[in-house]
């Protein structure tokens, strides 16, 4: 397997933070975010690079905002759809190049 840290510059991508510097707002881990790389992300040889502990879990996907994203989203910008603001799920729609 291919080291990640052989792709010089995106070592920064893998750095773990301390709980005390970062926060999941109270909504947890988000394996659909479209923020989280896919497994292949980074991969020379095509080989799984992100592997979940949980085999059947999918990870990344770049179709649109998880619901998770959305609720954080929101409770980062103390946003909520009934007081003004905020952002509510819409379909998701196949991505186009």
């Amino acid at each position: 397997m291919t080291s990640l840290l052989s792709f010089s510059g995106t070592e920064r991508n893998f750095k773990k933070y301390p709980p005390s510097e970062i926060t999941d707002f109270g909504v947890g881990y988000d394996f659909d975010s479209v923020m989280h790389y896919s497994r292949k992300a980074f991969s020379k040889n095509g080989d799984d690079t992100i592997v979940p502990h949980d085999p059947t879990v999918e990870i990344g996907q770049r179709v649109g905002l998880s619901e998770k994203d959305i609720l954080k989203a929101n409770r980062m910008y103390k946003c909520d759809k009934d007081g003004g603001g905020g952002y509510e799920k819409e379909e998701k729609k196949p991505y186009k190049e």
